[in-house]
Formats: C-alpha cells, sequence, structure tokens
C-alpha cells in the first residue's frame, strides 16, 4: 500500500524519510490489521499536534489509496491529536532528583548537579570553559550568543553548584565537564536509561511489542526542577527571571502556581464581617 502510494504522484524527501521513520515503529502487516489503535500507539514519538496530524494525514492517504484499490473494506478512522491542553513543565521533586542522582553515570553527575543547582540549559553546561568561570567571585557567564534571550548572563553560584567547581578543578584545562579527556557535546541515551532506572521514565512501546520511544523527564526538566524549586522556596518571580536570563515574565509566570505565598495573608477576607 505504501508503495502504491508513492507509485501515484512524486513524494518528497521529507514524506519518504517519514514514511521510513513510521516504518521502524510500525511493522508491515495485512491492511486489514491495520487499526486506530495500533497507529495511535506507534505514533507515540511525535511529540507535536503538528507532527502527528502530518504523520495521520499521510497514512490516510495510504489506507484510503489502499480502499481504492480494493484491497481494504473501510478505513480505519484514525485518532485526531489536538493538544488543546499545554503540557505540564515536567519537574522533579527533592526526593524524585536523588533517586535520578543515584542512577547517573559517574561522568554525568557533576553535570546534572549543576544544571539543577544553576538552572543553565544543557548547551551552556556542556559549553562551559574554565575561562567564564569565577570562583573567587562565585560567578559563571554565558555570553549573549548562546543564551536563547540574546543577553549575556552572569550567573551567582550556590554553594553546591561552588562543591561541583571545585570537584572539577584540574580535570581540563579548557572545559569544565569532560568525558574520557574530550568536552561533551550531547547528551544521549545514558541519561534516559537513567530515568527510567529512576523512575521518572518510561519506553513506549509500539503494537508488536517493539521499542517506539522514550517518555518521561528529559534534560531540559533540570532547568524546570530548578526554577520550581526557586519558587517553593518563594524566591520572588522578578528575582528569579533575572536568575534564569528570561526576556519576559511570562515564560517566569508557568512557574508561578507553585507558590501562593504571598497569596496566604488574603485567604480568610471573604470570612470577614465588616
Amino acid at each position: 500500500a505504501v508503495l502504491l502510494w508513492c507509485a501515484a504522484a512524486p513524494r518528497s524527501d521529507s514524506e519518504l524519510l517519514s514514511l521510513a521513520k513510521f516504518a521502524r515503529v510500525y511493522n508491515d502487516r495485512l491492511v486489514t490489521d491495520v487499526t486506530r489503535e495500533s497507529v495511535h500507539t506507534a505514533l507515540g514519538f511525535c511529540k507535536t499536534a503538528g507532527t502527528y496530524t502530518r504523520y495521520r494525514t499521510m497514512i490516510a492517504a495510504i489506507l484510503n489509496a489502499a480502499k481504492q484499490e480494493g484491497w481494504l473494506r473501510e478505513v480505519p478512522k484514525l485518532v485526531v491529536r489536538t493538544d488543546k491542553k499545554t503540557k505540564p513543565r515536567k519537574w522533579l521533586t527533592h526526593e524524585e532528583w536523588v533517586r535520578l542522582y543515584a542512577e547517573l553515570p559517574k561522568h554525568m553527575k557533576p553535570m546534572a548537579q549543576f544544571a539543577v543547582e544553576t538552572g543553565l540549559r544543557q548547551a551552556n553546561v556542556l559549553g562551559l570553559t574554565w575561562s567564564r568561570v569565577d570562583l573567587a567571585r562565585k560567578l559563571v557567564w554565558v555570553e549573549g550568543s548562546e543564551m536563547k534571550s540574546g543577553d549575556a548572563l552572569a550567573v551567582p553560584l550556590s554553594q553546591g553548584a561552588l562543591d561541583v567547581l571545585r570537584g572539577q578543578v584540574g580535570q581540563d584545562v579548557e572545559f569544565v565537564f569532560t568525558y574520557r579527556g574530550k568536552p561533551i557535546k550531547e547528551i544521549k541515551t545514558a541519561f534516559q536509561a537513567a530515568c527510567i532506572r529512576a523512575g521518572v521514565g518510561r519506553n513506549l512501546c509500539a503494537a508488536d511489542g517493539k521499542l517506539a520511544g522514550y517518555e518521561g523527564f528529559t534534560w531540559h526538566g533540570l532547568r524546570h526542577t530548578w526554577a520550581t524549586w526557586h519558587v517553593q522556596a518563594e524566591t520572588p518571580l522578578d528575582v528569579l527571571q533575572k536568575l534564569g536570563g528570561w526576556s519576559d515574565l511570562r515564560m517566569v509566570m508557568n512557574y508561578s502556581h507553585h507558590s501562593a505565598g504571598h497569596l496566604a495573608q488574603f485567604a480568610d477576607n471573604a470570612r470577614r464581617k465588616k
């Protein structure tokens, strides 16, 4: 059916690559065995409703081509995904963080600890050089070209962050965090595996039982965790905005529900008599 659809009209490289990706999580089968549920499960790797819809549209077109060819009586009504509700930002409780830290590979522990102590994004942590570290002043800084906001950021260091940096002194003359003598370019599957062992992530399975991706906590969640802990500890939102390098206070408001301390004094007002 896929070959039939591909031969019916010119298909773009993007469409062909998408089909190849889908094939990795959805094995060949009789078109009569294709179900709404199995397609939906296989498309679990789609992170957004837009991506899901693009795959769904292409799969529906393939099934319709099979129907026109007489291979299929009815095309199953595929799931429509809208993602109307904003997904909650994933963050860790202190207990979950302790579990995850225990499961991390040895070389990853300092990086993750530093991320959760500073709120810096993955690229800023992995690319941190000693030239941007001032242990005496308890600061690190990030150039504007490396910040999402475009503005340079000076990050005051907590005691936990200082301890991490001091533990890295002497391991490399240029980069703060290295693995086997080389700077770390990206965080790979070892982090996801640690999340699964710690119970904050899980593998997704396709209908045939094969792995179809990962769902759960990600490295960027360490930044959400840092911000959430700050708000829970009553750090003012305008202060958190500056600490995290957000250009818009509205971004920080995503964490505001974690603290209602400033509202507590008014909680009994409705019961007060005039």
